[in-house]
């Protein structure tokens, strides 16, 4: 439990950069404004939800395994729209990310609470929650820091290289 929960905090910090620099890098890379932002996560969320379904049949797989797998192939897929200045390549970009990143919680969500023992779900739902209620803030602050500084894509590419490594290094200990 603990494994799967330290891939999720390392997943959200290192995924909270991206968040707050796809603003910046719609407008200054893709030459959109807030339709075209707006294109990309609706173009993520669908993709999400579509995906959704597979989460309890990938749940009663290793769930540990499969997250660090995702994260790994999200951070993957992600990094071309670092590359790209063109909306619709950067929506189609989004479309898979979403599907990679869609069932994600569910399944980490459905396997905590088979492991623990339900006495414990409300501590340990607590717990995970409130860990991952400050990844994600802490690493979107050091987007908007770090923007000053460098290209949102640079940011963006560290941003998805970063969830790679997470999903990279969690897989170490869990194929055994």
């Amino acid at each position: 439990m603990i494994g799967l929960i330290g891939l999720s905090v390392a997943y959200y910090f290192t995924y909270g950069p991206f968040d707050s620099v796809l603003p910046y890098f719609t407008r200054e890379q893709l030459g959109s404004g807030v339709g075209g932002y707006t294109l990309l996560w609706v173009l993520f969320g669908a993709a999400a939800l579509a995906t959704l379904p597979f989460a309890p049949w990938l749940a009663d797989r290793r769930p540990g395994l499969v997250n660090a797998c995702r994260a790994l192939v999200w951070g993957l897929v992600t990094l071309p729209i670092v590359l790209t200045d063109s909306l619709p390549a950067a929506a189609a970009i989004f479309l898979v990310s979403g599907a990679v990143w869609g069932p994600y919680s569910a399944i980490e969500a459905t396997a905590l609470q088979r492991w623990a023992d339900p006495a414990s779900h409300g501590a340990m739902f607590g717990t995970q929650r409130a860990l991952l209620s400050i990844a994600f803030p802490l690493g979107a602050v050091v987007g908007a820091v770090a923007v000053d500084h460098v290209s949102p894509a640079v940011i963006l590419a560290v941003s998805a290289l970063c969830c790679a490594a997470a999903g990279a290094v969690a897989m170490v200990p869990l194929r055994r």
